[in-house]
């Protein structure tokens, strides 16, 4: 499931075509795609009906000349609704019916079984879909190492989409957020929760930490597959993140491990409060702990990273963070001690600033060293949670 934001406003009058080409690394048996949009600036968004096709290739190429097989929504319907949250920020999930399509053996010597989805959605003038109207996702279909790739496109003319409308043109916006497989392997899926920080901004928007984190636990061939859920914010507050893991467990998009960012800098106005604090923390302790229980879904919570003072100037009061991040580790959850790994001197004021090399330009987000790092410090309690999940 490949999802940052979802925040881009769409005038979609005419009717669109999407179309969402994702690489999985376990061979697929069955599949259904996911849907969904939010709503932005308390501007109601429409909740247009959309008829959704698939297909399981062999190639990016293969795609061009495909003949797509129609899904049915849940309840065994040709049509759908993409439903239209009443909350800014928060995403309301459609999925399809599951549909038995098996991975293709890959032509084009790439990697992962690739599938794709497209959906043709009804006219309406304001829906709001993946990303932000500034990101880009065009760098997913090249993107390097083991792990997925992807292709985001959308066509330049609306109605029902042929294939030849679709060739060359690649968009950063779309109504499907990803699928849900079924597979004959064992199959673990890890997700994540946060900030931009977890969407992750220095490269491949939407990676996160969890899809390295898959990635590098693949590598090591351990008679199972890992998949990734990443579904970060930019931008966003607790709040808002706390909705959606909601939201996405009640439609049954429900990983084995799920990362979880319990406190944000985006949550502080200025200096920090221990009322900050007890307001960030009782969002998971009185809000998600029992959705987490019931979904039989193991948490794994980030602890309260540093920032750079000249973008978060907490000054002495970045001794509420370090308490904050003491009192986290007594509970006895499981902790990404992201803190640690990439917390760097202490300035004149008393707060530690994030190490060099662990940001990227804006000095505030962080570098592919810093999720490397997170990555390595981490992937053993990853296995570990994982296969006890």
């Amino acid at each position: 499931m490949l999802t940052g934001r979802v925040a881009n406003v769409v005038n979609n009058a005419t009717g669109y075509s999407w179309e969402m080409t994702l690489s999985f690394a376990a061979p697929i048996d069955a599949i259904r795609w996911i849907f969904g949009q939010s709503r932005k600036a308390g501007v109601a968004s429409d909740a247009p009906t959309f008829l959704a096709t698939a297909y399981a290739a062999d190639s990016f190429a293969d795609i061009d000349a495909a003949t797509f097989t129609q899904f049915l929504s849940a309840g065994g319907n040709s049509t759908m609704t993409l439903a239209a949250p009443s909350t800014d920020s928060n995403i309301v999930y459609t999925v399809t019916d599951w549909l038995r399509q098996p991975s293709k053996k890959r032509t084009d010597g790439g990697r992962g079984a690739l599938h794709s989805c497209r959906a043709w959605v009804s006219g309406g003038n304001r829906i709001v879909l993946l990303g932000d109207g500034t990101d880009s996702f065009d760098n997913w279909a090249s993107r390097p190492g083991s792990g997925p790739q992807a292709r985001i496109r959308r066509t330049t003319a609306g109605g029902n989409a042929t294939n030849a409308a679709f060739a060359g043109s690649l968009a950063s916006s779309c109504p499907i957020l990803g699928a849900q497989i079924v597979s004959q392997g064992r199959v673990y899926t890890i997700g994540e929760w946060g900030d931009s920080n977890n969407e992750r901004r220095d490269q491949f928007i939407g990676e996160g930490l969890c899809l390295p984190m898959a990635e590098k636990i693949n590598g090591l061939n351990l008679g199972f597959t890992v998949e990734a859920m990443s579904c970060g914010w930019s931008g966003a507050s607790t709040n808002v993140w706390q909705a959606n893991i909601k939201a996405a467990f009640a439609a049954g998009l429900i990983p084995d491990v799920a990362m979880y960012k319990m406190f944000s800098g985006n949550d502080i106005a200025s200096t920090i409060a221990q009322s900050d604090i007890d307001l960030m923390r009782s969002r998971f302790a009185l809000r998600l702990a029992d959705t987490f229980a019931g979904a039989k879904c193991r948490p794994w919570l980030f602890d309260f990273q540093p920032y750079n003072s000249d973008q978060k100037p907490f000054g002495a009061t970045d001794i509420v963070r370090l308490g904050a991040n003491s009192a986290l580790a007594a509970t006895g959850f499981d902790i990404i001690n992201q803190s640690a790994i990439v917390s760097g001197a202490v300035d004149g004021t008393g707060q530690t600033q994030l190490a060099d090399g662990m940001f990227i330009g804006d000095r505030i987000h962080y570098s592919a060293k810093a999720y490397n790092a997170m990555v390595e410090a981490n992937y053993r309690r990853g296995i570990e949670l994982l296969t006890c999940a």
